[in-house]
């Protein structure tokens, strides 16, 4: 693997990881209401 295409993949699923963390989040305010 190229270091360039590894750090693709790096950002790639850090940004996946984002999304899943706003979703969770968003599901939490709305189930308690905020």
């Amino acid at each position: 693997l190229v270091s360039v295409d590894s750090g693709g993949m790096f950002s790639h699923i850090i940004q996946q990881k984002l999304r899943q963390l706003q979703a969770s989040f968003q599901l939490h305010h709305r189930q308690f209401g905020y």
